[in-house]
């Protein structure tokens, strides 16, 4: 039987942790008449309202006709 003074620990740190990458300060969205201002930890190029859409793949194939039909459900 181990009493708490026997049992050790091992220490947490920072080592071995790599820093965020991070963009340019003050970039902004290369869509037209858009200026929102990207975040550091935003690696594209645009915001989320001009990104193009993707689609996840969760089974099986989406062809161009499925996510075309899809797009039409999405969009009022």
């Amino acid at each position: 039987m181990t009493s708490m003074q026997e049992v050790v620990g091992h220490k947490l740190s920072d080592q071995g942790r790599r820093p965020p990458k991070q963009g340019a300060a003050g970039r902004v969205c290369q869509a037209e008449d858009c200026d929102t201002v990207l975040s550091r930890y935003n690696n594209k190029v645009s915001c989320y309202r001009h990104s193009p859409t993707r689609y996840p793949r969760i089974r099986g194939r989406i062809t161009r006709g499925d996510a075309a039909e899809f797009q039409d459900l999405v969009e009022p």
